[in-house]
């Protein structure tokens, strides 16, 4: 719960319009971009150079710098990536257990 003050905004005196759903757990932080990958496994078909990523387990090994960075420049750089990411992420919840704030 501690995070949540954390969040930052373009511009705190503005009113959100949006919803923000945060799903705290107990026990071993989740996998997140397995999650993701699971629940749409036509993207993984068509990435197969994921797959690693998609085997990772809930308490597990972090996916390598490498890895999360390449899973991130796809989703930047697809469009249709994004927009079904950012969808997934707002009808999941954000998962803030493995969150580390760095100064």
């Amino acid at each position: 719960m501690q995070s949540a003050p954390l969040v930052q905004l373009v511009d705190p005196e503005s009113p959100i319009s949006d919803s923000f759903v945060f799903r705290y757990t107990v026990g071993a932080p989740p996998q997140p971009t397995a999650e993701f990958l699971a629940a749409y496994p036509e993207l993984l078909a068509q990435h197969p150079e994921f797959a690693a990523l998609a085997r990772l387990e809930a308490g597990g090994a972090a996916p390598s710098p490498q890895d999360a960075t390449a899973f991130a420049r796809w989703i930047e750089a697809d469009a249709d990536a994004q927009a079904i990411f950012a969808k997934w992420a707002t009808d999941e919840g954000i998962d803030l257990a493995n969150v580390k704030v760095e100064p």
